[in-house]
């Protein structure tokens, strides 16, 4: 297992180890461009009203979406973010050591980060002490128990090794949480990963170009996306959570199992 401070260099290199072709610089230009915030993050907007301000972080903001749209709502926001296209943004450091501890936050998100870690128990204990009484963490990681894990195997979309270094199942996020002094406010699962309409639209494009193999692997993905979230076996698991270990675990189910 590669130790956290090898990933950070890895990550701050833009390594193809943990990169795929093209991707910094995508990232680096949506960066830049500004781009507004897309679905995939609406689950965490919509339940932060607009009347609530406070203190905001963000481990692996990407595009820097997110955090711009609580910035606008007057947030005061931090990140945590290695990789180069990020450099030198206000209240952005490149690893969770730099951040003082004097400074806790009523909202930190971590979506897409656990599996890129080397201890990710190590790493949510770190932020739940950086977690206010009443704030909430929202995280997001791959699910070992999805459909494509379980039909797809090595095959699975989420492999990525050196990549991805964690999977975990519904007993795994109850056992995070617990050994991270975190109560469990919500938990669901969810497999698509780009909108409906963003799939239909590349099917539409591969029929007109007729191009029968790959509209048919198009359409196969969103059947499946569809089938997983109707069984509740999506790729990747949801979840927030609350830094108060004595309270009972109210679960809403939305696609648990």
């Amino acid at each position: 297992m590669p130790d956290q401070a090898y990933l950070v260099e890895l990550y701050a290199t833009s390594s193809r180890s943990v990169f795929g072709e093209g991707w910094e610089s995508v990232l680096g230009e949506a960066f830049e461009s500004k781009v507004p915030p897309d679905t995939r993050s609406k689950w965490i907007r919509s339940r932060e009203p607009a009347s609530r301000h406070g203190r905001y972080l963000e481990i692996g903001p990407g595009d820097g979406s997110l955090l711009r749209y609580f910035a606008s709502r007057k947030w005061e926001c931090y990140a945590v973010e290695p990789g180069a296209w990020a450099r030198g943004s206000d209240n952005f450091v490149e690893s969770l050591d730099q951040l003082s501890g004097e400074v806790m936050f009523d909202v930190i998100v971590a979506s897409d980060v656990l599996e890129h870690t080397s201890d990710p128990v190590g790493t949510v204990r770190r932020l739940s002490d950086l977690l206010a009484v009443d704030g909430r963490i929202y995280m997001s990681f791959p699910n070992s128990s999805s459909l494509r894990a379980r039909i797809q195997k090595e095959r699975w979309r989420m492999i990525r090794p050196i990549g991805h270094l964690h999977y975990f199942s519904r007993e795994s996020v109850t056992e995070l949480l617990a050994r991270s002094n975190l109560a469990l406010q919500h938990i669901e699962n969810y497999d698509l990963l780009e909108p409906l309409r963003l799939q239909a639209r590349a099917f539409l494009s591969t029929a007109r170009e007729l191009a029968p193999r790959r509209a048919g692997r198009v359409a196969g993905s969103v059947a499946i996306s569809l089938l997983s979230e109707g069984m509740g076996r999506g790729d990747q698991w949801r979840v927030i959570a609350s830094p108060n270990p004595d309270a009972p675990q109210q679960i809403t189910r939305e696609g648990a199992r």
